[in-house]
């Protein structure tokens, strides 16, 4: 599950405002054993929880005067002196899953189905995820020089992922 975070940045003095929009995909809580690095479990985190994390965040650079850097959707860099900052409006939500099953041919004889889950809402941009699985799964040639392609979009409310 993605979850999308807009932060608006209030500055002091001038009152301009500074908005920034990213996204955490899949975001956990990792529960450690005691005095190791082992991960014992993962815990997913839902919007709320996440931006309790990013509140918990700023205010804490805030009070100690550094600053934070943030990638927003756009592959832009922001980096944000807290200390000349006056107020942040911090939202959250979690983004839409999309459903594809998808299917392909990677001879006459050999068919392979399979799902994936992607935030793109768009056929294009889960075409290009799905070519990347297939090249991640099965190797470059077979992404290459496949005999079908299909893609069919499911859409996936929260309730149906939880």
């Amino acid at each position: 599950m993605n979850i999308e975070l807009t932060a608006h940045f209030y500055f002091k003095g001038s009152g301009k405002k500074k908005t920034v929009n990213w996204t955490e995909d899949n975001p956990r809580l990792q529960q450690k054993e005691k005095d190791s690095d082992k991960v014992v479990r993962e815990i997913p985190l839902t919007a709320d929880e996440v931006k309790q994390e990013y509140r918990r965040l700023f205010t804490k650079h805030k009070n100690e005067g550094k600053s934070i850097t943030l990638e927003d959707t756009d592959d832009v860099v922001h980096i944000i002196d807290l200390t000349d900052v006056r107020n942040i409006e911090l939202t959250s939500k979690e983004g839409i899953q999309m459903l594809y099953r998808l299917t392909f041919a990677m001879n006459d004889e050999e068919i392979v189905t399979t799902e994936m889950t992607s935030d793109k809402e768009d056929l294009v941009g889960a075409t290009e995820e799905a070519f990347d699985l297939i090249e991640k799964d099965y190797g470059a040639n077979v992404a290459l020089n496949l005999v079908a392609f299909s893609l069919l979009k499911i859409e996936l409310t929260n309730e149906m992922i939880n």
